[in-house]
């Protein structure tokens, strides 16, 4: 997830976060509504999304 400001910063990752506390459908990356798409959004998130 990304605010549309161009940068991929500590607003995006909280908001991130929130999706997926919230269990969003948003925040689900791979389909399968888990634990992996928590960790896949670091990868994505450490690499500038």
């Amino acid at each position: 997830m990304r605010r549309d400001d161009g940068d991929a910063d500590a607003d995006d990752f909280f908001d991130y976060l929130d999706l997926f506390a919230a269990g969003d459908p948003d925040a689900d990356l791979d389909g399968d509504r888990d634990a992996d798409d928590f960790f896949t959004y670091l990868d994505l998130f450490a690499q500038g999304c």
